[in-house]
């Protein structure tokens, strides 16, 4: 085998289907790899039989992991959305004009800014977002109300998020009003909740860094190719 590659990719490239029919063909179709059913992470083999409703899918997987992968630098504007459904307005991808159909890694929501990385590789994306791989992601932070030292010692705590303990992160006071934070991990709206949690508010969260990879000079609203990651 070639590289590797999940089960939910090589169904996505088989069928040529998006991420949500992708979880809509799962959950509501018989798929089975080898005659089991699995999970859509399963790393697949070059021998492995996978079938939906006991059709056997004949694509190949050496030719599915010759795909050529892309990488985009993106500086995601505020009031942009990071959503592929080119319905909604404010969709990144409106904004785009790409050759290949790609996904954020690291979506930010409508009201931040910053670094994305669009890419076609769900390897990457797994790598990059999963919090076993303490993978930094790092953000410039504005509150509305004043913050000191304490509040710095705080916001680098573990907090229970929807029943969930994040990880503790490392915090910095930049002035009054701005602080940098790096996480590990990055729970929907994690920044802005634990702000809450102090008893103040996220005027702008703008991210500058993903891995080793920074925002450096990217304007807003501006993409560069880049060879890899």
């Amino acid at each position: 085998m070639m590289n590797k590659m999940r089960l939910s990719k090589f169904l996505k490239n088989s069928l040529n289907i998006t991420k949500s029919e992708l979880y809509k063909l799962f959950e509501e179709h018989n798929v089975t790899v080898n005659g089991i059913k699995t999970n859509l992470s399963y790393i697949i083999k070059d021998d492995d039989v996978i079938c939906v409703d006991g059709n056997k899918l004949e694509y190949s997987l050496n030719e599915q992991c010759e795909i050529n992968y892309v990488y985009y630098l993106y500086h995601k504007p505020c009031g942009v959305v990071c959503t592929n459904d080119i319905k909604v307005k404010n969709s990144y991808l409106n904004y785009l004009n790409l050759p290949q159909r790609v996904f954020c890694v690291g979506r930010l929501d409508k009201n931040s800014s910053g670094l994305l990385i669009l890419t076609n590789n769900g390897n990457l994306f797994h790598d990059l977002l999963n919090p076993q791989t303490h993978v930094e992601k790092e953000y410039i932070v504005k509150t509305k109300r004043k913050i000191d030292d304490n509040f710095i010692n705080n916001i680098q705590k573990s907090v229970i998020i929807n029943g969930k303990a994040t990880k503790p992160c490392q915090a910095f006071l930049i002035d009054n009003y701005t602080f940098k934070i790096i996480l590990t991990e990055g729970m929907y709206h994690q920044i802005r909740i634990m702000v809450k949690m102090q008893k103040n508010e996220v005027v702008n969260l703008h991210r500058i860094r993903i891995g080793n990879i920074h925002i450096d000079d990217l304007k807003e609203g501006e993409i560069i190719k880049i060879d890899n990651i």
